[in-house]
């Protein structure tokens, strides 16, 4: 979170943008920026119909609120100007795969790679955004074997995204999953886990419920079961369902992590806005793992329902030279959001230029004066001196005559 001196010279010349991120949900507009010290916060209720399982229904409704979120960031005079965002349309299951390969390096790895991307993905990879990372977070040179995690979806989706957003005055710098932003915030942020450990962590949503593998801060698996699909024909969800849904997850989760990865599963994380103690009571019964809520150790307190927001604020943090992270946005998103970012340094420089050329003039007029007046001070001081010796010398010559006179008079 804590950026350094250069990072800093850096954001105050423009040469490294401020980025938040935005949660678009189905139920609300989240939005969050870090300021250096804590987590500003934004939001937006979204009336029901405009959203519908992380899709836009009403692009016209979902535009207003987009307008009027832009305006409680940065006030109506500035209606203009661009909010950089790292987006996550969370209420969506983008589709997430980890597979394995060989150490390979350079070109052998990219063709690896995508050669392993078009067999898992769920859609022709022509019709998708796709990304993927190193499941450790970068490459370990001394690993016989590499973890990729990759990610993807449906372009247009993206593009339904990114367009209304322009619209708006919001511009993408990076869309990813919110399973991505919430193991960023385990990562990053400090909420008391050691890093070393696996977790499960359980994402209790409005939109549904969501099942993470983490394994040394990083994302390994991704399993999303929205309340739409866990309703089916039912009249409403009970407590009963999510129980016996729940558990059924579970049980499919932790199977899938025994029979890829060694290291025993001792903990489980909660994110909850509902359903909390239900699902605490299955983890801790049926699974015995012991269970923990995901809360801040220290500093500013945020609701649960803020932290996909929060995770995706803690990616616009980085230098986005050095942001290596899945990112599922269109070429031509970026290359706006490139253009954007030169146009705005441009701006930036072109008003201050003129403004240090006047300060450096005027820095040089003023001590033009004072050495100016320095000079001036010493001459006279100078001429004082030298004028006290020579009335000295001169009385003293005019003595040794008077005593001279005398002696040729006797």
């Amino acid at each position: 979170m804590k950026q350094n001196l250069l990072n800093k010279i850096i954001s105050f010349l423009r040469a490294m943008p401020v980025v938040g991120g935005l949660e678009i949900a189905d139920g609300a507009l989240r939005f969050a920026v870090w300021n250096g010290s804590s987590f500003e916060m934004s939001g937006i209720r979204l009336s029901p119909g405009i959203m519908v399982g992380g899709r836009i229904m009403d692009r016209e409704a979902l535009l207003l609120a987009l307008k009027s979120l832009h305006d409680k960031i940065l006030g109506e005079k500035k209606r203009r100007a661009k909010i950089n965002v790292v987006v996550s349309p969370s209420s969506m299951g983008i589709y997430t795969q980890v597979f394995s390969l060989p150490s390979v390096e350079g070109s052998s790895l990219d063709d690896a790679v995508l050669l392993n991307m078009q067999m898992i993905s769920p859609i022709n990879l022509s019709d998708a955004y796709s990304g993927w990372q190193f499941a450790s977070g970068n490459k370990d040179v001394n690993k016989t074997k590499l973890e990729i995690v990759s990610a993807f979806i449906n372009k247009e989706i993206v593009d339904g995204f990114t367009g209304v957003l322009s619209e708006a005055g919001f511009l993408a710098v990076a869309v990813e999953s919110r399973a991505l932003a919430l193991s960023r915030l385990v990562r990053e942020a400090n909420y008391g886990l050691d890093q070393k450990k696996p977790y499960i962590l359980v994402n209790i949503a409005a939109s549904g419920l969501d099942f993470l593998i983490i394994r040394h801060g990083q994302l390994h698996f991704d399993y999303f079961n929205s309340w739409r699909d866990i309703q089916g024909d039912e009249k409403e969800i009970s407590a009963e369902l999510v129980r016996t849904v729940a558990t059924k997850n579970l049980h499919q989760v932790v199977n899938f992590y025994n029979s890829h990865w060694r290291d025993p599963l001792s903990e489980a994380v909660i994110v909850a806005v509902g359903f909390r103690d239900e699902i605490a009571k299955i983890i801790e019964g049926d699974f015995v793992l012991k269970v923990r809520d995901l809360v801040p150790a220290e500093g500013q307190q945020v609701a649960p329902d803020w932290f996909v927001a929060l995770g995706l604020a803690t990616r616009g943090t980085m230098p986005r030279r050095t942001d290596n992270e899945i990112s599922l946005l269109g070429i031509d998103a970026r290359e706006e959001f490139g253009r954007e970012q030169v146009l705005s340094f441009l701006h930036f420089w072109r008003a201050l230029v003129p403004a240090v050329t006047l300060i450096f003039l005027l820095a040089y007029l003023g001590v033009d004066l004072f050495l100016a007046k320095v000079m001036s001070t010493v001459g006279r001081e100078a001429s004082f001196e030298a004028g006290g010796s020579q009335v000295k010398e001169i009385k003293a010559i005019e003595s040794q005559i008077n005593s001279f006179n005398r002696g040729v008079s006797l």
